[in-house]
């Protein structure tokens, strides 16, 4: 039986997980970004178009009974015995216009009326259609990506751990036989960094973290040097705002850590940012807290800049500022 194994390029799986987590990322984004689009119109309908027109409605409905009565004493005064041969002509034009402003208003409201239900099937069947999807997204690729980690560890392995036995008669055959991998392992400037992404908390831990009392003095601890921003700003790189309500999942045990890392992945849910900060030469736990954008950025305001990277980015700290910045291709963009 033959022992030998042929081994490609270890450098296309790396390439195919970075396309795979690229590609959650997107599509995390735009299922967040559509349903949200609906969820927003139909908010506005809900609430401020149809507290409008109903404001207005009620306003035409006054202006028009305001305008009948006057016609209507008028022509109460006419038949009387001290009325005369009096005009009506202003009273009914006045009267004729306060009806077609009403009949316009409550066109709008029964518009508004036969919309709000049908766009409410629309996101019900929206988020129904799309549950697959996010599902995969959410739990089987993070998963996919896993394995695929499993498996650059154990071929990368393979490649650079001889076996104790059979070394002589490998050795014997290289000659004649090249090694079985195509290229040697070309070692990427973001390569030292690949291990720290395979730490960050998957989306259903990110989801599940409960949201902490004080967490922002976990931070107090961390020392760093040159302010963030100044060392980020004017950088070319992709970015995606926070909300202060987001939350960001953070390790108990950061203040510990003399290097921190910050990596954004797909947010799990509107409320989540995506960010997730673990520390590196402390004690790894897998025991998270949850803490608000606007809190993290009441103690650490010079993290401002950072929090604004777009998904699939991570961050390295230090004490002299920042060490590194690896965009979604494990690539370390230029801060000079």
């Amino acid at each position: 039986m033959n022992e030998n194994i042929r081994v490609g390029s270890v450098e296309q799986l790396k390439a195919f997980r970075v396309s795979l987590c690229r590609f959650a990322s997107v599509a995390a984004a735009a299922l967040d970004e559509a349903g949200g689009q609906i969820q927003r119109t139909l908010t506005w309908l809900q609430q401020d178009r149809y507290m409008y027109w109903k404001g207005q409605e009620r306003q035409r409905a006054e202006k028009y009974a305001k305008a009948r009565l006057e016609l209507k004493l008028k022509k109460d005064v006419e038949k009387s015995p001290m009325g005369g041969n009096l005009s009506f002509i202003d009273e009914k034009k006045a009267l004729a216009a306060a009806q077609r402003e009403l009949e316009v208003v409550r066109g709008k409201m029964e518009k508004i009326r036969q919309w709000l239900p049908r766009l409410e099937k629309e996101l019900f069947t929206y988020k129904g259609q799309v549950q697959g999807l996010l599902s995969m997204v959410d739990v089987e690729i993070p998963n996919a990506r896993a394995q695929l980690d499993r498996m650059i560890d154990s071929l990368e392995a393979y490649l650079h751990v001889a076996p104790e036995a059979g070394v002589a008669e490998m050795a014997g055959v290289a000659e004649a036989a090249p090694m079985t991998r195509d290229t040697e392992p070309v070692e990427t400037p973001g390569n030292e960094y690949h291990n720290l992404r395979k730490k960050a908390p998957p989306a259903e831990v990110r989801e599940q973290t409960p949201m902490g009392e004080g967490a922002g003095s976990m931070l107090k601890g961390i020392k760093v040097g040159t302010p963030l921003n100044e060392m980020i700003a004017g950088v070319a790189i992709e970015r995606k705002p926070v909300s202060a309500e987001q939350k960001v999942v953070m390790d108990r045990t950061l203040s510990e850590a003399g290097r921190i890392v910050l990596e954004r992945a797909a947010p799990a849910a509107p409320a989540d940012s995506g960010w997730t900060i673990g520390s590196i030469g402390g004690t790894e736990t897998q025991d998270y807290v949850g803490i608000s954008i606007g809190e993290l950025l009441n103690n650490c305001p010079d993290l401002s800049e950072i929090l604004t990277l777009a998904p699939g980015y991570l961050v390295v700290l230090n004490s002299e500022g920042i060490e590194a910045i690896l965009n979604p291709d494990n690539e370390i963009v230029s801060i000079h």
